[in-house]
């Protein structure tokens, strides 16, 4: 007898991740992306990534969420946003009152 058993997957990911997404709202979905996008930069099991690109998938196919704010959560921020600091916006130029 042949002692070592192979992992046979019959899970269909896109329908469980349809089922999660379906009921959530735009700002749930839009940080539920958030969350699928940090783990996907992580080293996981193939499972694991199976699942995670199934949800960014339902997430990207559901139309209550717009493909610019996916873009931005996948981009991130641009350069000069994220080198911002609070005086650049806040400068006043003292003048001579008259």
């Amino acid at each position: 007898m042949n002692r070592k058993s192979k992992h046979v997957d019959n899970r269909n990911y896109s329908k469980e991740a349809y089922e999660l997404t379906k009921n959530l709202s735009k700002n749930q979905l839009h940080g539920l992306y958030e969350i699928v996008v940090n783990e996907l930069k992580k080293s996981a099991s193939e499972e694991r990534l199976k699942e995670l690109y199934a949800v960014q998938n339902a997430i990207r196919k559901n139309p209550k969420v717009e493909g610019g704010v996916l873009k931005r959560l996948d981009t991130g921020y641009g350069e000069m946003a994220s080198n911002a600091r609070a005086k650049d916006g806040n400068t006043i130029k003292y003048q001579k009152k008259v």
